[in-house]
């Protein structure tokens, strides 16, 4: 798969959010009980190379994961609309990486989801920058890290957040596209 970064985004541009069901087509056809979609907030312009570049290796990542069947919703935003979510959700001024619902009235089973996730395209363009890979991949660590959450992995005290990081980074490398979080091997 091609990991360069789509620079299509637009955050000007007005068009309405849309949503690609991936339930059949595909990566998705190797575990066609997970229903994906993924939509930009109606001031971002939808891209379909990274929709189709996320699915597929969110698709796969499931996988990796033990992830059987459930529903997993992504919505990328910017700044505004992040810091809007991180205040009216958990209280915290300001902007954030990434937001997870887990929509499960029970969250026992590790293999079923049923998540929303919402991933902040600027802060994603940001890190991307600053730890120098492509945009793609930084929003791949982000939706990995919201399926992290889900299955029951934190990262608000150091022992859990090194544990958690280096998960990610496993799950990338499985993936074909390497450590993104500690790719110096500093935070084992």
């Amino acid at each position: 798969m091609n990991t360069s970064s789509p620079n299509s985004f637009d955050p000007n541009d007005d068009s309405r959010a849309r949503y690609l069901d991936i339930d059949g087509d595909s990566m998705a056809e190797k575990n066609s009980k997970i229903k994906m979609s993924i939509s930009f907030s109606d001031n971002l312009s939808e891209d379909a190379s990274l929709i189709s570049y996320l699915a597929g290796y969110l698709e796969l990542a499931c996988e990796i994961q033990g992830i059987k069947s459930g529903q997993i919703s992504l919505l990328i935003t910017d700044d505004g609309e992040m810091s809007r979510l991180h205040e009216e959700h958990t209280g915290i001024s300001g902007t954030t990486d990434i937001l997870t619902f887990d929509l499960r009235d029970e969250p026992l089973d590790d293999g079923v989801v049923e998540v929303d996730i919402v991933l902040c395209l600027d802060e994603a363009v940001r890190q991307a920058a600053s730890r120098e890979h492509p945009l793609c991949n930084e929003l791949l660590l982000y939706a990995i890290h919201g399926l992290l959450h889900v299955q029951g992995y934190d990262d608000h005290c150091p022992d859990d957040y090194r544990v958690m990081h280096c998960r990610e980074d496993e799950i990338l490398e499985q993936l074909g596209i390497g450590k993104l979080f500690d790719r110096q091997g500093k935070d084992k």
